[in-house]
């Protein structure tokens, strides 16, 4: 038999399987799909990490849309975590750690993400922690929206939809309509089968026992968001998207840029399913 026809079955295969799964997950949840779970009797305390490494640009506007949330400021706080910036990043989180609306750790040395985030969560006093990119910003009521499914003790993290933030050329729509559906659409209808391996870094927000006891954010990790993602499922706990909740971010806005930013996600993405390729097919987990 031809191979090529094999390979075109194959592929027609899959496909069709995962659109014929999302339509029939699609029908039974539809009702649900931004719905969000009715709130603590009591809010808790939430913390939350931003990590930043030359982030001059946008950071100003995430610290502001965080204190500019709906959640009671007494409950909550904003952790920043400069890992080694060399432009202004500093400069511009400084005057809101003088005033004592935000928390700052200032790294002379560059560490990586993973291990800024783990900073952020050995300081973190919240039961709760999320954690959002520095040119990202989030809508007013994303705490409180995100925070009430953790009324539910298997539920480990919760993510959000992903928006692009004001898309203006052509390569920003396209990835606009691409988050769209991979960030906020598809993970719901993931997440309804308990099969959702990401925690987006633009914003998910976490149970911090969880990260702690699974030992942080992998430091060996590119995508330590979708790693973490793939303990937690290993570990039995759940993840839970809320699409009522939005975090809009900055994405690329070049062709050169946008290949850098894939080949990063695709090559971690892919070291991530060798490291744990034990989850698939295992009617287990």
């Amino acid at each position: 038999m031809n191979i090529h026809f094999v390979l075109v079955l194959v592929v027609w295969w899959f496909i069709t399987f995962f659109f014929t799964v999302s339509f029939l997950v699609f029908l039974r949840e539809r009702k649900d799909m931004n719905s969000i779970p009715e709130p603590f009797e009591g809010k808790p305390f939430v913390s939350i990490v931003v990590p930043a490494f030359n982030e001059e640009k946008g950071i100003g506007d995430t610290i502001e849309s965080l204190l500019n949330t709906n959640y009671p400021r007494e409950l909550l706080e904003v952790i920043v975590v400069n890992d080694g910036s060399k432009d202004n990043t500093a400069q511009v989180v400084q005057p809101y750690a003088d005033k004592g609306l935000v928390k700052f750790i200032n790294n002379k040395a560059n560490q990586g993400k993973a291990a800024s985030l783990n900073q952020g969560f050995r300081e973190a006093k919240g039961k709760y922690v999320a954690c959002i990119d520095a040119d990202t910003v989030v809508e007013p009521g994303i705490i409180q929206k995100t925070i009430n499914y953790f009324k539910d003790e298997s539920i480990a993290a919760v993510m959000v939809r992903v928006q692009v933030r004001e898309p203006k050329n052509w390569l920003e729509r396209i990835i606009s309509v691409e988050y769209s559906l991979g960030l906020g659409f598809y993970p719901k209808l993931i997440s309804a089968l308990n099969s959702l391996y990401l925690t987006p870094g633009q914003f998910s927000i976490y149970r911090r026992k969880v990260v702690i006891e699974l030992g942080g954010f992998d430091s060996r990790s590119i995508v330590e968001d979708t790693e973490i993602a793939y303990r937690m499922q290993k570990a039995k706990w759940r993840i839970a998207c809320c699409l009522a909740a939005s975090a809009y971010t900055k994405v690329p806005n070049n062709v050169k840029d946008f290949y850098y930013q894939r080949k990063r996600w695709y090559s971690g993405t892919l070291q991530t399913i060798l490291t744990h390729r034990d989850v698939f097919f295992n009617r287990s987990l």
